[in-house]
């Protein structure tokens, strides 16, 4: 893969919590393993509103299974 430099501005707290987190030569890939996650989740969310679109909303019942099953897929270990 290749890598472009960039220039953002970005809030004092969140850089010094990241440098805590990760070190000060970590901050690249941490910042570049948040926005791969964003934008993953707003691919979802977009296909989500699709599928509704085409399908449907959910039952309370297939909201409350799906809310089980992602709480499982995104537990913290």
């Amino acid at each position: 893969m290749t890598t472009s430099k960039l220039s953002t501005t970005i809030d004092s707290e969140l850089i010094e919590q990241i440098r805590d987190r990760v070190g000060p030569r970590g901050v690249s890939a941490f910042v570049n393993q948040a926005l791969a996650e964003r934008l993953q989740k707003a691919r979802v969310l977009d296909f989500l509103a699709e599928l509704e679109r085409d399908q449907g909303s959910a039952s309370a019942a297939e909201e409350k299974a799906a809310a089980a099953e992602l709480s499982n897929v995104f537990r913290v270990s």
